[in-house]
């Protein structure tokens, strides 16, 4: 990847910009920065693709995020990265990425957590390589900091096989860590998501040693207002009007959504006797920015800044944010807007991609 040191620079700056210089917190957190950065194998030249890029239509394998909360919550900084290059198949990627993890894992102390992680693997994906091979991607690895935690982050890609058998691999996740409680709250939001969306992907949360949650990320076949309103399962509360501004932002802009480009994720949360809380404890809209016309996505950052502004969103934040973005890589590319809810606006998230940050 050409941008290494930008990258580094940027962390530098984020980091300060969270007063962590020098203390544990920052250790760790450059740690798993720079290990994940690693991990990122830039293509060779004239090198042909064996697999599809699955984080940005480009193949970038780099995403940071701001996530911005509501009330005095300082800013939680992300990072996702896509190991492996898309030179190797998507087994070898899936294999690549596990040994980025272990490697992770083994660095920061948290083995302990690795018998529920190779739990939820085995059970995504099957273990014979043929049929994985045909698959759209395999692993993303991230992490999130902001000023009293760093925690590991791994992605799961679900965007294969018919809509039964995906739920059925989601079931057999939360079994691992449910019960019979669990299990009906599965059920009711099965029948209330189902008719909407398809499961595309498993998010996995690792801090401290465990694994601390999970998220499963849903596709919505026809996007629309009404059909993210359904699939919100009334977590937004009486915020749907700040959803509906937003949407129709955006459909102004396309005229409508494309298929599964607005992903729904649904947060299940550990309790500390690593058993799943039984109720589904946050609820996301994420909106691909992709699909925009150029002219409309240079849009996205100044349009987003004013609605969140007026949402009593404190922008500081996120203008520094991508300050730093412009400073360290001469700028950025909006990939993805998110919205968080938890019976009302919960956070708001921006994902970007660095420019010069592309393979090759």
């Amino acid at each position: 990847m050409t941008c290494k040191p930008a990258v580094g620079a940027f962390f530098t700056r984020r980091t300060g910009r969270l007063h962590m210089q020098e203390t544990p917190l920052q250790q760790q957190g450059s740690l798993l920065h720079n290990t994940l950065i690693n991990s990122i194998v830039t293509p060779a030249p004239g090198e042909l693709a064996r697999r599809r890029p699955s984080m940005c239509h480009d193949g970038t394998p780099l995403v940071y995020s701001l996530q911005l909360d509501k009330g005095d919550k300082a800013p939680a900084f992300r990072l996702l990265v896509e190991p492996g290059g898309t030179g190797i198949t998507v087994p070898q990627q899936i294999s690549f990425s596990l040994r980025a993890l272990d490697q992770l894992l083994h660095l920061l102390g948290w083995q302990e957590s690795v018998e529920d992680v190779n739990a939820i693997v085995s059970r995504v994906f099957p273990s014979e390589a043929t049929p994985v091979s045909h698959w759209w991607g395999g692993i993303w690895l991230g992490m999130s900091l902001d000023h009293q935690s760093a925690d590991l982050r791994l992605y799961l890609n679900l965007r294969h096989g018919e809509a039964l058998a995906r739920w059925q691999r989601v079931a057999d996740v939360l079994g691992w860590f449910g019960d019979e409680a669990l299990s009906a709250t599965f059920n009711r939001w099965l029948a209330a998501v189902s008719s909407h969306a398809t499961p595309v992907g498993l998010g996995v949360v690792v801090a401290g040693g465990r694994v601390r949650g999970l998220r499963v990320y849903t596709g919505l076949y026809a996007p629309t207002q009404e059909t993210m309103e359904a699939a919100c399962l009334d977590m937004a509360g009486g915020d749907k009007l700040k959803l509906k501004l937003l949407t129709d932002t955006f459909t102004g802009w396309l005229g409508t959504f494309q298929p599964q480009s607005v992903t729904m994720g649904y947060d299940f949360r550990l309790e500390a006797t690593g058993t799943l809380h039984p109720a589904i404890a946050r609820v996301k809209v994420d909106i691909s920015c992709q699909l925009l016309p150029s002219d409309k996505r240079a849009d996205v950052v100044p349009v987003f800044s004013d609605i969140i502004s007026a949402w009593d969103f404190d922008t500081t934040y996120l203008h520094e944010y991508l300050d730093d973005l412009r400073e360290c890589f001469g700028g950025y590319v909006v990939e993805f807007l998110s919205l968080g809810f938890r019976g009302e606006l919960d956070h708001v998230t921006l994902y970007t991609k660095p420019d010069g940050c592309a393979p090759g």
